[in-house]
């Protein structure tokens, strides 16, 4: 029974990375598999990331809310062996492998949309930090508005801005 809910899951999964994914498929493949790197297959990839990677970079679900994960190519996977973090994963991952995780990552967020950005300013961070036209957070970047969600002030805001919503907001805080 586990094997079919989990098989379930994962053909859920690789809908969801192929159909839901924001940028073109030309650009980034399968979930983050880069045009230059091979492609992989999500639900082994999953797999993988659950077993050696999901201890100490969260599960794959949380992925999805985090914009640096959505960063995590083929490339970067596969030369990832070499990060002193990873010396207990011996034999690192194979090419295959690390296409396989790249491809079950959630795929790059789309293109800023400034608009977007500053109605969700007005909505989650006007209260503290004032209309946007004179807000002292301009120029923060995506690093900044991610890296603040631990703030404990922002503990009040729920759900914090993740992933495309960050992209956005930094993108009015840009204008």
């Amino acid at each position: 029974m586990r094997l079919v809910v989990f098989s379930l899951f994962c053909l859920a999964l690789t809908s969801c990375l192929t159909e839901a994914t924001p940028v073109p498929i030309a650009a980034t493949g399968t979930g983050n598999a880069e045009a230059s790197g091979p492609s992989g297959d999500a639900a082994e990839g999953f797999t993988l990331y659950e077993d050696q990677c999901a201890m100490c970079h969260d599960s794959i679900e949380d992925s999805y809310e985090d914009s640096a994960k959505s960063e995590a190519s083929f490339d970067r996977i596969s030369g990832a062996g070499d990060v002193g973090a990873h010396s207990g994963i011996d034999p690192w991952l194979s090419d295959d492998d690390s296409a396989n995780v790249a491809a079950a990552l959630p795929a790059p967020v789309a293109e800023a949309d400034a608009e977007n950005g500053a109605s969700l300013y007005e909505d989650s961070c006007a209260m503290c930090h004032g209309d946007l036209a004179e807000s002292a957070k301009k120029g923060r970047s995506e690093d900044d508005i991610t890296g603040s969600a631990d703030i404990s002030s922002h503990s009040s805001v729920d759900p914090f801005p993740t992933g495309q919503d960050v992209v956005d907001i930094a993108a009015a805080l840009a204008e």
